[in-house]
């Protein structure tokens, strides 16, 4: 597949369009993860409890609500990663008594409800996957180095 691509570009795309489209890319991907974890029908996922510096674009976090369909918890720590590997190790020496402790002291900062219909973001998606249908085979064309 191709690496990257940018699809109805034109000399009126702005950096900012240029922007949107990465935040657009990001979302879209993680419909695909959340589509390939659930498709079985043995897995559900309720909510998206995210973090990282992503996340604190509100755009980002309200797109994933929107085209999931499902809320988006956004924790007052977003750079939960370190922040829990920091805890599980604090519980391994015995600053914390159990991973009950460690989760009573995961807080929400924000929680982002799904504000589209289902039509509309189930649209947008497709358009995602034609796009990305498009991109298959790209690299197997270009020249190895």
């Amino acid at each position: 597949y191709a690496r990257a691509a940018i699809i109805g570009i034109s000399n009126a795309t702005t950096r900012l369009h240029i922007i949107r489209a990465a935040v657009e890319s990001m979302v879209y991907q993680t419909r695909d993860m959340v589509e390939a974890a659930t498709s079985g029908g043995h897995v559900e996922i309720p909510e998206l409890r995210v973090d990282g510096g992503a996340v604190k674009n509100n755009l980002l976090c309200q797109m994933q609500a929107d085209i999931l369909g499902i809320p988006v918890i956004r924790p007052k720590n977003h750079e939960a990663t370190i922040y829990g590997a920091m805890l599980l190790a604090g519980l391994s020496n015995g600053v914390y008594g159990s991973l009950q402790d460690l989760s009573n002291m995961w807080a929400v900062e924000r929680v982002f409800e799904p504000a589209m219909s289902r039509d509309e973001a189930d649209g947008l998606y497709a358009g995602w996957v034609a796009a990305r249908e498009l991109t298959k085979g790209w690299t197997k064309k270009l020249p190895q180095h």
